[in-house]
């Protein structure tokens, strides 16, 4: 029985990859592939938390839980974004590495 459960989900698995392929554009495949492969060859502290190569896994924790607690708060989130580019981009100064632009998006 675990065999024809197996084989289904294969076999579903598979179909839903050829529908994708038919109706994906390739330009679309073909960044999708290249987001996906950014992903995971990204290193673990490089996680979208802007200066997060300058935090302790600890610190990602604490931030993310931050922005989990202030996301029905837009203005305590705004406050919460702002002071942690400032300590980002205060730490990235006192260890003498340059951060970029800090993102458009909510982390």
């Amino acid at each position: 029985r675990a065999k024809v459960e197996r084989g289904q989900r294969d076999y579903d698995r598979d179909r839903i990859r050829d529908r994708d392929r038919i109706h994906v554009p390739a330009e679309q495949r073909d960044r999708d592939q290249d987001r996906q492969q950014d992903r995971i060859h990204q290193p673990d502290n490089a996680d979208g938390i802007y200066g997060g190569d300058l935090m302790s896994e600890q610190e990602r924790n604490r931030y993310r839980e931050q922005l989990r607690l202030t996301e029905s708060d837009p203005e305590a989130r705004n406050r919460f974004l702002a002071r942690h580019r400032e300590e980002m981009q205060q730490r990235a100064k006192e260890q003498g590495k340059q951060l970029g632009d800090p993102p458009d998006k909510d982390n």
